[in-house]
């Protein structure tokens, strides 16, 4: 049995943008999407404490509680103060029924606010839910990407979750960009794209990545450059797919923060979208992990020189491993689980997964998703999760993705 409510939510005045009428969003900040995930939290959360954080974050995030508005050529996101409408369901039930700590999943659509049937411009920007159950409580955002990219989502989550109240009580390389089309078209394009897409979940130990690592490292080390884990990773899922495709793998695109990069770009802790897109041209049919990972590394430092940047923005790996989504902790450091969703074909997603207690290899013919493993000083494991998505899994791919096992 199941009750719901719905609360709406202003800022707490005054803002930091007090007195301030917009936030002017350039051309490469039109991301017109929303970022959805949802944080499980194994306690019950009092809704009107939450209630009040959210007010406060909201305080900090007025663009939050803003619209959108076109005027010609120029987008802003008008300061309104308007309310967040704060969803909230509560469960009978023991817990919510999650299937396994997998990051991504399925179908969060339960865990999220939904849209109304009519969609504009005067739409909220944030969309907030809370599921909440007997032993555990589900926080669902929805945060439409021109209010920021995913290091600002995880910002405005920790300030709501590390609230003292509430711990106290417990475009050329963006073609997405360049072409648009009607809403109704884009579900209908999505819907079609992700019809014959299977997703694959596997595990693996982060040791057996290091050692990855550090035999690609020994075989690049003439080359002046030192790959990271994600290519490596990324090179390897390339040998995968190589050998199993008909048609071979000739280039990788991942989304980079240009963040650090250069203080004439932006500053460390500037709101937004401070993204961009890196594409790699690789060899065809080239099997040698080293190489891709070489190749990858190269082209990401090429990318990250400021003269490089300044030259794209004048107008995909998606990697998240440096942002620990369960520091959101809500109170419970330690014990959160971090939950999202999407899919797209070829499309690599690394995240660090929900601190599984033991090792362990899993493999779905559903999601791929790799998880590295390692133990931290409480006992538990810190573990990272990577998602790609592909045509439907054929038995060569799985028994391709076996192959890591030879680096251990």
């Amino acid at each position: 049995m199941t009750s719901r409510v719905t609360i709406p939510l202003q800022p707490k005045i005054p803002t930091v943008l007090d007195g301030q009428a917009h936030v002017e969003l350039p051309g490469y900040e039109l991301w017109l999407n929303f970022i959805e995930n949802v944080h499980v939290v194994p306690i019950r959360i009092h809704e009107t404490t939450f209630a009040r954080a959210l007010s406060e974050a909201l305080q900090a995030f007025p663009h939050a509680a803003g619209n959108l508005r076109r005027d010609n050529d120029q987008w802003n996101i008008i300061l309104t103060d308007s309310p967040v409408i704060l969803d909230i369901e509560f469960r009978a039930d023991k817990t919510l029924g999650f299937q396994d700590a997998c990051v991504v999943q399925g179908d969060l659509r339960p865990f999220l606010s939904q849209p109304s049937s009519r969609e504009s411009l005067d739409s909220p920007l944030l969309r907030m839910k809370l599921t909440i159950a007997e032993y555990e409580t589900a926080v669902g955002v929805s945060w439409h990407h021109t209010l920021g990219d995913a290091t600002v989502l995880l910002c405005f989550m920790n300030f709501i979750s590390q609230s003292p109240e509430l711990v106290q009580s417990y475009l050329p390389l963006m073609p997405h960009l360049a072409n648009s089309y009607p809403k109704s078209e884009l579900h209908a394009l999505y819907a079609n794209m992700r019809k014959d897409i299977d997703r694959v979940d596997i595990l693996i130990p982060e040791e057996k990545l290091c050692r990855l690592r550090e035999k690609v490292s020994d075989r690049m080390h003439s080359s002046g450059s030192e790959p990271s884990i994600q290519d490596c990773l990324t090179a390897y899922i390339v040998t995968v797919l190589d050998r199993c495709l008909d048609a071979p793998i000739t280039t990788v695109t991942d989304a980079a923060s240009y963040r650090n990069v250069s203080p004439s770009l932006t500053g460390a802790d500037v709101a937004g979208n401070a993204i961009y897109i890196i594409p790699t041209s690789l060899q065809p049919r080239d099997h040698q992990i080293a190489n891709i990972a070489m190749t990858l590394r190269q082209s990401i430092q090429l990318a990250r020189e400021p003269k490089f940047i300044e030259e794209w923005m004048s107008l995909t790996v998606n990697s998240n491993l440096s942002l620990d989504w369960r520091s959101a902790h809500f109170g419970c450091p330690g014990e959160v689980r971090f939950h999202t969703s999407g899919v797209n074909e070829r499309y690599l997603r690394t995240f660090r997964s929900n601190g599984l207690r033991r090792r362990m290899l899993v493999v779905s013919t559903y999601a791929l998703e790799c998880q590295h493993i390692s133990s931290t000083s409480n006992g538990a494991s810190d573990t990272v999760g990577v998602a790609a998505y592909f045509e439907p899994v054929s038995r060569e791919i799985l028994a391709c993705l076996g192959v890591l096992q030879m680096y251990a």
